[in-house]
């Protein structure tokens, strides 16, 4: 890797860590369309970020909108097959959508 491209590596770790924590702070502060609007943007720089996919995707599910839930949980799976949280939530989504 050239210095220019760790550089830039580096710059999109630290922009995607400083999104995610402006929107962590959103959600816990009751702004949830605030957060997702930032977790959409993390996914334009990196696509696969497990912890934006699965914020979505609990907000899907509090909307009832069980489809595009499954659809986030799906495309985090896809990278990881043994995180608990992505776990869970796909049980939760399953379950909702009575598929278990």
């Amino acid at each position: 890797m050239s210095m220019a491209d760790e550089k830039t590596s580096n710059a999109s770790a630290w922009q995607i860590q400083t999104l995610a924590e402006s929107a962590s702070y959103l959600e816990h502060s009751g702004d949830i369309s605030g957060a997702e609007e930032i977790y959409k943007k993390i996914l334009e720089v990196e696509p696969g970020h497990m912890p934006s996919l699965i914020a979505l995707a609990v907000g899907a599910m509090v909307r009832q909108e069980d489809e595009l839930a499954r659809t986030l949980i799906d495309r985090a799976a896809d990278d990881v097959s043994d995180h608990a949280a992505l776990h869970a939530e796909l049980g939760r989504v399953l379950y909702a959508r009575g598929e278990i």
